[in-house]
């Protein structure tokens, strides 16, 4: 079979990310599984796109540097075929779109057996699927409570004993401006992050009575060349936003209350 495999580890949010193809899971790195599905197949060579070269290496995988970085999944699908020589390429796009109990637990052992101990936790992984509700498929519901909300419930409870144990611990959870005011067209994103805004309440309270604080950041949405293209210079009409504007970057990491939208739950 004249096929080739290419693994797309350059970072965006449909790619399996630099820090992420390295993660070992039972003892065997994301991006090495992934390559081996491909040999297994057929595909040959297999190489990565984007990516840490010195990392991926280590586990066997060549890399291809992403000719266009930060363009999404096109931009390494386009990379793998410009750089092959077989007649057609198979690309994996991967990451961990079903995060479940199990391999919460094994992603958590992982993390304790190499560094002993979780002090700071940040609630970051997010899928979002863009429908009106009547149109939202039970399987994509299903997959926004596992990863927007089930998964930041085990990660703080099987961390939040060893932050017990050590009198110390932050517990950050990426919310939403929309799990504050809402949108159309996002029913699972937005109950979700709605819901994240509870549970960080209630381990704030839980967890008030020594040095553990759990904070709800609640970021609107942001300036950036992929909003809408490197040379426009003026964003589209946002109909969900409730904001009416864009903000940037510099005001999102700027100075503790540059921005009056940002909201923040703390014990």
């Amino acid at each position: 079979m004249d096929v080739a495999g290419a693994v797309l580890t350059g970072g965006t949010s449909r790619r399996m990310g630099r820090d992420k193809a390295t993660l070992e899971i039972d003892g065997v790195a994301m991006a090495r599984r992934v390559a081996d599905a491909l040999i297994a197949a057929g595909c040959a060579p297999v190489v990565a796109v984007g990516g840490d070269a010195t990392r991926l290496g280590a586990i066997g995988i060549p890399v291809v540097d992403d000719d266009w970085p930060g363009e999404g999944p096109l931009g390494g699908i386009i990379t793998a075929l410009r750089h092959s020589e077989r007649a057609a390429v198979v690309v994996a796009a991967c990451d961990l779109p079903w995060l479940d109990a199990p391999t919460i637990e094994r992603l958590v052992a992982t993390a304790v057996a190499r560094f002993g101990s979780i002090d700071i936790l940040v609630n970051n992984a997010v899928v979002r699927h863009f429908a009106p509700v009547e149109q939202l498929t039970p399987a994509e519901w299903e997959q926004s409570l596992a990863v927007n909300l089930s998964a930041p419930f085990h990660l703080v409870r099987l961390v939040l004993p060893m932050m017990r144990a050590r009198s110390f611990g932050r517990i950050v959870n990426l919310s939403s401006y929309y799990g504050v005011r809402g949108a159309e067209n996002r029913i699972g994103y937005v109950t979700t992050k709605t819901a994240l805004i509870g549970m960080t309440l209630a381990i704030a309270l839980e967890a008030g009575d020594m040095d553990i604080t759990c904070n709800a950041i609640c970021p609107g949405p942001c300036r950036r060349r992929t909003s809408w293209g490197a040379s426009d210079s003026s964003p589209p009409r946002r109909r969900s936003a409730r904001t009416k504007r864009y903000g940037s970057i510099s005001q999102a990491a700027g100075r503790p209350g540059a921005s009056s939208r940002r909201r923040a739950w703390r014990a």
